[in-house]
């Protein structure tokens, strides 16, 4: 395909600018296409050399990521070893520069690694809903088998052996789940199509999915297998079974054990029944601790307010951008233009947009100890905004002041807002003790003068809600005016209804530049939350279909028992037994079914659930509250489904169940 577009592409051999230089197009990848990560575009022979930090640093930036592919036969255990080696080398030559350690891993294991865990979850979701179905047909199975006992008899009286009719049945079953798996493989189609439509799914090689030879060979297995373990169970029953019961045995009650009664018997049906439940248990307790942990999610503090706010990205040409003079000119003359607007109540320009990615640097802290090492100085997370900025994301200043004009000016005294962490992580007794406020700092890395911090902010959540709030400080735009800037502004209304009129005022600068990647900031948080909130949606409704499929097991387990115990039901309401007695004993057996399969699934649930801790907010794995709702749910909701065959059977006259046959 990829190919075929080459060919066929009508761009190929023109040439576009990128950032003021001429590029000629050479190829067209395919649609969907993702190297190294989601979000690029274009690729060139020769990148643009950009950092958010000063050049004059880039000799101890570590976060450097290089692509090499490995020679047949060798093993990424020999690369890692070789890499060890190179690391020990550098490590004892001692030239007193910064030696950054570099770490091996397989690509597929980098661009998969957040989304495995989740994969891994709904693999098993899916593989307990397949239980819990393949368990509902071994038991419609198991019933089918008893309602044919007469004719299995009278077949082994005739001289066939048990073996060709196990077979039989097994064949029934594989044929059976052929057809469901055939089934399943049309469904799945449509369900990767809809998937490939999902534009916020943030899943590696979701253009790739596809039904091939690999799927089939593995639905083929899965259903064969099916067939044959859930066909076992009433080859099995029908194994125990002596034939000459079958042949005194007439009608419907034939397939019936006259020796004892069925109302609170466990058959293997029951325990089918129980195995059910367990297995909905899990998938119930999963879903109950991802939508507690998502509730959590949405009421956690940002650290600031997004409602009605607008973010844009604008890429600064380098070649016209080319210094920090130049940068500071165009978001000022940006600034004023843009407040200027109706219903721009303010507008400011930063590094990096929170609660989507954040940048780190080294520091030093005046007065106390630090490291010559600068590997070993504290990290900490730096942002640069022009003013205003915390006024239009209306971040809590806790104590101090926020930037001014004057601070954003060459040659102005540099100052500094740190966030209460990193208040309180060096100087652990605030805000008690030592005020920060009147302290001196510097960027260890880019030994930039001394910075005095003139205001604590409240603490932003820069890696998103689920991220934990960690130490930052705020510089002047003077200090770091990045080549790709964002844009935020707070509207009076819909933020987005802005974005036409700031597009106007940008190319009235400069007409080479647009805004890229304009979202409301509302919606910026959200998408945040994507990838969990598919994986609740996704764990919920197979738990509700577990749940289904377990209710209608105990369903038709109560329905049949009642259905084969007429007789011993119009005995015992001849006996004087009430309808009220008739209803608790059939409800009881419901009540015990479920409540051991509650019981098993709590304890698997405690098993279980600790492999998704990692996609839990402030939620324990073993949170009582989700387990005793989650019982108190399943046995409401089985009794409820229980109740009409038992007022079904409480109903029947003796008369009549006396003369069934």
């Amino acid at each position: 395909m990829a190919a075929e577009i080459q060919r066929n592409a009508p761009v190929l051999g023109k040439v576009v600018n990128l950032n003021s230089t001429p590029y000629t197009i050479i190829g067209v990848l395919p649609e969907g296409f993702r190297y190294p990560m989601p979000g690029i575009d274009i690729w060139v022979t020769k990148p643009s050399f950009w950092s958010a930090l000063p050049s004059r640093v880039w000799d101890i930036t570590t976060s450097q990521i290089g692509f090499g592919r490995m020679k047949p036969g060798v093993s990424l255990k020999q690369v890692r070893a070789e890499m060890n080696v190179l690391n020990e080398r550098a490590a004892k030559a001692d030239t007193g520069a910064y030696v950054p350690q570099m770490r091996v891993t397989r690509l597929s294991d980098h661009v998969a690694a957040n989304i495995r865990p989740t994969l891994w979850i709904l693999f098993g979701a899916v593989g307990f809903v397949l239980l819990i179905t393949c368990s509902n047909v071994a038991n419609l199975m198991l019933v089918r088998t008893n309602s044919r006992a007469r004719e299995f008899a009278i077949r082994t009286s005739l001289g066939a052996s048990r073996g060709r009719i196990i077979r039989q049945l097994l064949t029934e079953s594989v044929l059976l789940s052929l057809f469901g798996g055939g089934t399943g493989l049309l469904l799945a189609s449509l369900a990767v199509a809809g998937l490939r439509r999902i534009s916020s799914l943030n899943l590696p090689g979701v253009g790739e999915i596809g039904l091939d030879s690999v799927v089939f060979a593995f639905a083929l297995t899965i259903s064969v297998a099916a067939g044959i373990l859930f066909g076992l169970f009433p080859s099995v029953q029908l194994a125990r079974k002596d034939p000459n019961d079958g042949l005194r045995e007439s009608g419907a009650a034939a397939g019936q054990a006259t020796h004892r009664p069925a109302i609170l018997a466990f058959d293997m049906r029951g325990f089918i029944v129980i195995a059910q439940v367990a297995m909905s248990m899990v998938l119930l307790v999963g879903a109950a601790l991802l939508l507690k942990s998502f509730v959590r999610l949405q009421d956690v503090n940002p650290g600031f307010r997004p409602s009605g706010v607008l973010a844009a990205k604008i890429a600064l040409a380098p070649q016209r951008y080319d210094s920090a003079a130049k940068r500071m000119a165009f978001a000022d003359t940006l600034l004023q233009r843009v407040e200027t607007l109706p219903g721009v109540r303010s507008a400011a320009m930063a590094m990096s947009l929170p609660a989507t990615t954040w940048y780190r640097t080294n520091i030093q802290i005046q007065g106390l100890p630090w490291d010559l090492n600068p590997g070993n100085w504290p990290s900490v997370q730096i942002q640069s905004t022009s003013p205003d900025y915390f006024r239009t994301l209306q971040i809590p200043m806790e104590r101090g002041r926020e930037f001014t004009s004057f601070d954003n000016q060459v040659g102005a005294p540099p100052v500094v807002i740190v966030n209460e962490s990193f208040a309180r992580r060096f100087w652990p007794a605030y805000p008690q003790g030592v005020n920060p406020i009147g302290q001196h700092m510097r960027e260890g890395a880019d030994k930039t003068d001394w910075l005095e911090i003139v205001g604590i902010a409240a603490d932003v959540r820069e890696g998103g809600l689920a991220v934990e709030v960690a130490p930052e400080f705020y510089v002047p735009w003077v200090i770091h005016s990045p080549q790709t800037p964002y844009l935020v502004a707070r509207a009076d209304t819909d933020p987005l209804a802005l974005a036409t009129a700031v597009r106007k005022q940008l190319a009235a600068i400069d007409s080479t530049e647009a805004l890229a990647d304009v979202q409301s900031m509302n919606s910026v948080l959200q998408s945040t939350l994507t990838q969990r909130r598919l994986t609740m949606w996704f764990v919920t409704s197979f738990a509700a279909i577990a749940l289904l499929l377990a209710v209608v097991g105990i369903y038709g387990v109560i329905a049949y028992s009642v259905a084969r115990q007429i007789q011993e039901i119009g005995i015992r309401r001849a006996l004087g037994a009430q309808r009220g007695d008739i209803l608790g004993i059939v409800l009881g057996q419901a009540f015990v079914l479920a409540s051991l399969g509650a019981v098993f699934g709590i304890f698997g649930a405690l098993a279980l659930t600790r492999l998704i801790s990692s996609l839990l907010f402030q939620v324990n794995p073993t949170d009582p509250a989700a387990f005793l709702f989650t019982a108190a749910l399943f046995l409401t909701v089985a009794m409820a489904a229980s109740f009409f065959p038992a007022r079904r059977a409480a109903n029947i006259d003796p008369s009549q169940a006396l003369r069934a046959r």
